[in-house]
């Protein structure tokens, strides 16, 4: 009776050793978590540089569209008014 009990506990302690295997200790999961959080706090570092840099890049195309407008366009309209003042200066309107 003696041996089946040993074997019954021997049985056991091999059962909770590979339990035991499974679990995770806790300073090895305080550690997992403290990286992830610091990946995710590098991640959001990342996000709003991008943003930023989104930002800078829609002044900078409001910019150029200023630039386009006040060298391209308005010239033409410029000149399309003298033109005209031209035309009515000219006739004697």
């Amino acid at each position: 009776m003696t041996d089946g009990v040993d074997q019954q506990a021997r049985d056991h302690a091999v059962r909770l050793e590979k339990q035991q295997d499974q679990f995770v200790r806790a300073d090895v999961y305080r550690a997992e978590k403290d990286g992830m959080i610091a990946r995710i706090a590098e991640v959001e570092k990342d996000s709003i540089a991008l943003e930023a840099k989104v930002d800078k890049n829609e002044e900078r195309r409001a910019a150029d569209r200023r630039l386009i407008l006040t060298s391209l366009v308005l010239p033409i309209l410029i000149g399309i008014l003298m033109l005209y003042v031209q035309t009515q200066v000219g006739t004697g309107k």
